[in-house]
């Protein structure tokens, strides 16, 4: 996972460069739920933190979807800190 992580933190990085937002979203809810799973909670919120705000006046909702169940106690956590 922290390969992994490390991977779509270089892809979200050059996808910013590049104007592609919605790429650069998907890499920061991929790269929460790779920090998640290496135990990196802090990391991973921040990823996801950054997504959610972003992503909210756009009103992307797909991304979130698609990564499935897995991203469920990261968006909970969220919530709870009052994320929006």
């Amino acid at each position: 996972p922290e390969e992994a992580a490390q991977i779509f933190v270089e892809t979200g990085e050059n996808a910013a460069v590049q104007e592609r937002f919605s790429v650069q979203l998907e890499c920061k809810i991929r790269t929460a739920v790779a920090y998640q799973a290496c135990g990196k909670t802090a990391q991973a919120q921040e990823c996801l933190t950054f997504a959610l705000r972003r992503a909210r006046p756009e009103g992307y909702v797909r991304l979130f979807l698609e990564a499935g169940p897995v991203l469920i106690p990261l968006l909970r956590e969220a919530a709870e800190r009052g994320v929006e």
